[in-house]
């Protein structure tokens, strides 16, 4: 992991996390979660589409199975592909 991932912070320097979500602008929001992700656990994911709900936005949470980890977007194309396109159409 690079140095500048574990120093980012959602929350901007103070601010909460809570009012980092109410600043993304995006009406359409999809978060995408992997069960087998140990660095961003799925627990983690549901709980920023939950924040990013609390707004007016369409936010749509997928968990997604995968052996790959974090890297599944990477890795496995074969799932996270479909799911992509889906939102984007």
């Amino acid at each position: 992991m690079s140095r500048a991932s574990d120093l980012f912070d959602v929350a901007d320097h103070g601010s909460s996390v809570e009012e980092a979500m109410k600043r993304i602008k995006a009406p359409r929001v999809m978060v995408v979660g992997v069960v087998s992700d140990i660095l961003y656990p799925l627990h983690q994911q549901s709980e920023l589409a939950r924040l990013l709900r609390s707004g007016e936005r369409d936010v749509e949470f997928v968990e997604l199975p995968s052996i790959q980890g974090h890297d599944s977007f990477l890795a496995d194309m074969d799932n996270f592909c479909p799911v992509v396109a889906e939102f984007l159409d």
